[in-house]
């Protein structure tokens, strides 16, 4: 399960989730909320999708804030969830602030970075990177920032077999 997976890469000792729910991972967004402020309309329906897969197949999001893009994520954890929170409602797990790329990167990137490659090598781009990701912790497939996450859905129908 893709738990055990986080624990091979190291990833427990190093992130404390801020929601402390228990999860069941299939996809993560990084910085998933940036994306849905700069959305506007496109919010509510790329929303419903997300609950209707999360509802009825087990689909997750994850955010994992970073602030190696310009520094567009100044603010601390508690700050980060506060915002994301009251100002969206959001139901998804946000995990504390980590980096992506670099010696300092997240353990859990650098597994999901290795072998899902973007244009310009391993290394996240900008904000909004997106991994889907299997319920035996297999990274699928690694989408561009610019990618919708209304893109991913036939993707997502197929890794939970609703083709």
């Amino acid at each position: 399960m893709w738990h055990d997976q986080l624990k091979l890469c190291g990833v427990e000792s190093t992130i404390r989730e801020i929601q402390r729910q228990r999860l069941t991972l299939y996809a993560l967004g990084l910085r998933y909320y940036t994306y849905l402020t700069s959305k506007g309309r496109n919010l509510v329906l790329e929303f419903d999708i997300v609950m209707f897969y999360s509802v009825k197949h087990g689909l997750e999001i994850l955010a994992f804030p970073c602030n190696q893009f310009g520094e567009e994520e100044p603010g601390s954890n508690d700050q980060i969830q506060e915002f994301v929170c009251t100002r969206f409602k959001s139901e998804f797990p946000i995990f504390d602030k980590i980096e992506v790329n670099g010696d300092s990167a997240c353990p859990l990137y650098k597994f999901l970075k290795s072998g899902k490659w973007g244009i310009f090598g391993d290394d996240i781009q900008w904000n909004f990177a997106k991994f889907l990701i299997d319920k035996d912790g297999q990274v699928v497939d690694r989408y561009y920032p610019t990618t919708s996450p209304l893109s991913l859905e036939r993707d997502i129908r197929k890794l939970i077999g609703i083709v």
